[in-house]
């Protein structure tokens, strides 16, 4: 089992942006700059998409609430990402990123058990203004923390699963990013394409040259795909808070 691919971040615009990937499309996806994306958000431009944009309102996560997170993660051998734990503690970081569809960062506080494996959790850091998305950390077994969006607001009591069918759960949730720093990467940098080509109109080639180079990628996909797919579970979730009785 592995969970299927997708991604989308903005409202209709040109040159492919607003497009909806799915597991077969995408590859089509321009790779991203890997050689920035070390946990420090240096790329991370305050205002790149001009000070008439709507920007996510900050909502940092004091301290205290990361530690008590890691605390009851540590018990099953997990932690939350370095990355995540510096942007979310960031009011600067997180009013950088603009969403043309309004999107809103929730720090939720609580952990919700995956329903499909063992010593794995879900946690939601964003969420579209409207309730037709939400987006969450999700904290493999393996040690992997991908970002997987859904149309669903999972909610249980603190650490304990979703009660829903696993094969339900893997048809309505989906694999966006193989972890947070690459989520947020991908979205700032459509976000702030879409402001500058749809909300203001600007020609392409006024645009800053990293944007306009993952643009001309949209509209004209060069090179090798981006090869990356989700891991397979490594850990089904046995008969333990009823799951057995969901196959």
């Amino acid at each position: 089992m592995r969970f299927s691919r997708a991604w989308g971040a903005t409202g209709q615009g040109p040159y492919g942006l607003g497009e909806v990937y799915n597991d077969e499309t995408y590859g089509k996806l321009p790779p991203l700059p890997e050689q920035l994306l070390n946990g420090t958000f240096d790329w991370l431009i305050p205002e790149a998409a001009g000070r008439g944009s709507f920007y996510m309102a900050p909502g940092p996560v004091p301290l205290g609430g990361l530690d008590a997170l890691n605390r009851r993660l540590a018990w099953h051998g997990l932690a939350l990402p370095a990355a995540f734990e510096r942007f979310m503690a960031s009011s600067v970081l997180q009013a950088s990123v603009p969403s043309c569809t309004a999107c809103e960062w929730e720090n939720s506080p609580r952990l919700v058990a995956s329903p499909i494996e063992d010593h794995a959790f879900m946690l939601r850091f964003m969420k579209d203004q409207q309730g037709c998305g939400y987006w969450y950390l999700y904290l493999g077994s393996d040690g992997l923390s991908p970002v997987v969006g859904s149309a669903s607001r999972y909610e249980a009591a603190d650490d304990e699963p979703v009660k829903i069918a696993p094969a339900s759960f893997l048809a309505d949730v989906r694999w966006m990013a193989p972890d947070f720093e690459h989520f947020v990467y991908r979205y700032w940098i459509e976000n702030v394409a879409w402001f500058g080509l749809v909300s203001q109109k600007r020609d392409l080639r006024d645009l800053n040259p990293v944007v306009r180079q993952y643009v001309n990628h949209l509209q004209a996909p060069a090179g090798s795909p981006l090869d990356c797919w989700p891991t397979p579970f490594p850990a089904a979730r046995g008969g333990d808070h009823g799951q057995d009785q969901l196959w």
